[in-house]
């Protein structure tokens, strides 16, 4: 028997193709076997749902996320290549586990983050690993995003943004550089509407709008910026580490 909080995201379903099984996963975020000792690494469960979608909308009525829930498993808890897994058998009634609720409240609820350098970092209202301010990136507004693991890589993302940040005009020539390469041939054969003027590559590049930045533990960044319409309104975006510097860039959304 497993008792624990589900974090911030709650439950999800999942089915590879239509016509196939759906899964049912949730992630317990602090949990405890039994009245064993609290546990802070998170369980992930889940469960075979079968093909019907009234089985998906049932499994996600049946849990919230920050709730406290027990649980029967089918079998024993087991590492994976992502992190502790396990199936799920019987949900149980709930209860209110007061130790593990308050060892959960930071998790959920973590304070506001500050850094020496760049100041203070907000957690995000439903998803409190993403810490967020709005930064300055050559005289623009930058929308700065640490998505941390637990709060002890805040140190590690800071010093990756402040790297970034203080060398602002360097990346900014490199992250134009690749998405001139890989995203400049594309805009011109197969999104630049018919009647539309011709763009240069400074003219492309000027209009990339509202630069944003998401910065990693193991020092990887996402840039993204809006397309004024190059792209019918996805976001331009292009990845990379301090490291090896930048390594792709495309659209999404």
């Amino acid at each position: 028997m497993i008792t624990g909080v589900i974090d911030w995201a709650g439950p999800s379903t999942s089915s590879g193709v239509p016509g196939t099984k759906w899964t049912g996963s949730l992630t317990l975020l602090i949990w405890r076997e039994g009245d064993g000792t609290v546990q802070t690494e998170p369980l992930r469960i889940s469960q075979n749902l079968g093909k019907r979608d009234k089985a998906s909308s049932g499994w996600m009525q049946q849990f919230r996320a920050r709730a406290c829930v027990r649980v029967r498993l089918a079998g024993p808890v087991e590492r994976t290549a992502t992190g502790l897994g396990a199936r799920l058998m019987e949900v149980l009634p709930a209860i209110d586990d007061a130790e593990l609720l308050a060892v959960a409240d930071p998790l959920l609820n973590p304070p506001p983050f500050d850094d020496p350098v760049l100041g203070r970092f907000v957690p995000h209202a439903r998803m409190p690993m993403l810490y967020e301010q709005v930064a300055d990136w050559r005289g623009q507004p930058l929308d700065l995003t640490l998505s941390v693991q637990a709060p002890a890589d805040l140190p590690t993302c800071t010093a990756t943004a402040a790297a970034l940040i203080n060398d602002a005009a360097h990346w900014q020539a490199a992250a134009e550089a690749m998405i001139v390469e890989r995203l400049y041939d594309v805009w011109l054969e197969e999104w630049r509407e018919e009647g539309e003027p011709m763009l240069g590559h400074t003219d492309f590049l000027a209009r990339l709008t509202r630069p944003a930045l998401t910065v990693y533990p193991d020092g990887a960044f996402e840039f993204e910026w809006e397309d004024d319409g190059l792209f019918l309104g996805h976001i331009i975006m292009a990845t990379g580490s301090l490291e090896e510097g930048f390594d792709d860039a495309g659209i999404a959304g």
